[in-house]
């Protein structure tokens, strides 16, 4: 067994699945983690921001397969507090249950600044048995208690920027190895960890099925049609969603890469790498067609780009990778994607290689989530295990746009890159020429005599930031240098620089701080000069 599951390890895997789904098997196969009982998870916010109740959300998938009645609800705080008790004979017979429990935000209160666990438990009948879940009912995965950071400050500089998750999966993406959450329980959760937009980019090749169904198409399209409508529908004044795919379609290669089109009226179909039809592999549309045909007011990405394919995806089902030479359109590329690794350094390097060809592409962050707000369960080998991490979050990696909070002024600057990238810190890069005028992220510069104004700011949640650098992108050279570094070591740093403006080119910032897994990090969208 050992032997077998190395090789699937090898071979299949190094493949994310979020929310697990646990009862999809090939005929006549085993599975070591399916059970006769639906899914059922509790999830919560990795962080709660000042003064916003704490929603953790029940999640029961597949009930309409294992019918359980819910018996009581208990959520524990720190020290076996009681923060929420419910009793009551619930059945539970449908494709999804959920309900939202908000915690009062006086409950918690005295834990300002503390990361603090809470414990979830439900206990339920099913098949006349009396069980108990605690966290979720999964196995082979731990059943720790939520934990939660409660903050006592906003995210840095949230007087000026919105905050963003780009890349998200609701319970419209579910298929054979997973599911992401309702949109209204990633709304309330996006709201209490301090975002004020998300984008629900659900995949192409789930949008066309039936909901329930994996392999049977939907002519009337319902999953797309109640996307947009649940998307409206939990729209606030202190959260916009916007809606999208994320679509499957060829690269230049003919490959199948993911392309996040936002705002798009029309459902685009991408089936090339969804394994509905084993060895029918090849691209639905070419990633240049959908460029092309899009909505005008849309958001095209490019998602993950530089993410490294397993041998499994490349040969079955014929996925490739993203070259940051692309047509235009394209507004950029959303290089963090949850997880900070060497390859988010690599994609700095060829995002500002077309930069100094003159290109203006921007970048973005999401986090590829399918619920996961606190902990990320994933099928690690098919049939075989399931594993857990603490990445791509639900709001972990952010794009900070500088937009009035609509979902029309968000998309146009979105689109022209009035934004930054972070995971921690905040940075505001901004250029003041001798006339007095100002020039924001996106922006081109006009002016001989140029102030280059950068502030950076941090919080006791994130610690300090260690370190700024101002690069200068030399068009006419077709290189990049620092033109200034700085090692901070504080929470707040503003600085000013003068430049002579003699060549075409931009100015872009970046503040990090520690080394490999545990970087901070925020990087800035490019002003143009000359």
């Amino acid at each position: 067994m050992r032997i077998l599951e190395n090789i699937i390890n090898k071979f299949l895997t190094k493949v994310t699945f979020n929310y697990a789904e646990i009862h999809y098997k090939f005929k006549y196969s085993f599975s070591l983690y399916n059970m006769n009982e639906p899914e059922i998870i509790f999830d919560a916010p990795y962080r709660l921001s000042p003064n916003q109740s704490l929603p953790i959300s029940l999640i029961i998938k597949d009930a309409h397969l294992f019918p359980i009645d819910i018996k009581e609800i208990k959520i524990l705080g720190p020290n076996d507090e009681l923060l929420f008790e419910f009793k009551e004979n619930i059945p539970i017979n449908k494709l999804l249950f959920y309900k939202i429990i908000s915690i009062n935000s006086d409950k918690l209160s005295k834990y300002i600044n503390q990361k603090i666990t809470i414990t979830p438990k439900i206990k339920y009948e099913i098949n006349g048995k009396i069980k108990t879940a605690i966290t979720h009912n999964f196995k082979q995965t731990s059943h720790s208690p939520l934990e939660i950071f409660i903050a006592s400050e906003n995210f840095p500089l949230s007087n000026k920027f919105l905050w963003s998750d780009l890349h998200i999966h609701s319970f419209f993406t579910h298929d054979q190895v997973e599911f992401g959450a309702p949109i209204e329980a990633i709304a309330k959760t996006a709201q209490a960890i301090g975002l004020n937009n998300i984008a629900v980019t659900d995949h192409s090749y789930d949008l066309d099925d039936e909901m329930g169904e994996y392999y049977k198409p939907d002519k009337n399209l319902t999953r797309w049609k109640n996307l947009k409508k649940d998307s409206e529908k939990y729209s606030t004044e202190n959260l916009s969603i916007l809606f999208g795919e994320e679509v499957s379609c060829g690269n230049k290669k003919n490959q199948n890469v993911h392309f996040l089109v936002i705002n798009d009226e029309k459902f685009i179909a991408g089936n090339g790498d969804s394994a509905e039809k084993w060895f029918k592999n090849k691209p639905t549309h070419l990633c240049k067609k959908i460029i092309e045909t899009a909505d005008k007011n849309s958001l095209l990405i490019s998602a993950h780009p530089n993410e490294k394919v397993p041998i499994f995806q490349k040969f079955l089902l014929r996925r490739g990778a993203w070259s940051f030479s692309q047509e235009k359109p394209l507004n950029g590329f959303q290089i963090m994607n949850g997880v900070v690794n060497k390859r988010l350094g690599k994609s700095i390097k060829l995002w500002t290689k077309q930069l100094l060809k003159g290109e203006k592409l921007f970048i973005y962050a999401g986090n590829d989530s399918h619920g996961n707000f606190n902990n990320f369960r994933q099928i690690k080998a098919p049939m075989i295990s399931l594993n857990e991490k603490d990445s791509q979050l639900l709001g972990k990696h952010r794009t900070g746009i500088i937009s009035k909070n609509s979902k029309s002024d968000i998309l146009k600057s979105l689109k022209n890159g009035k934004c930054f990238i972070t995971n921690s810190f905040s940075i505001d890069l901004k250029i003041i020429n001798e006339f007095g005028e100002i020039f924001e992220l996106g922006e081109t510069a006009n002016g001989k005599n140029l102030e280059i104004k950068t502030q950076c700011l941090s919080n006791n949640e994130f610690g300090k930031i260690e370190n700024l650098k101002i690069y200068f992108g030399d068009l006419a050279k077709q290189k990049e240098e620092i033109i200034f570094e700085k090692n901070i070591n504080d929470f707040n740093y503003s600085h000013t620089l003068n430049l002579q403006n003699s060549g075409n080119g931009y100015i872009r910032a970046e503040i990090k701080s520690g080394k490999n897994k545990k970087i901070k990090i925020a990087i800035t969208n490019p002003i143009w000069v000359g």
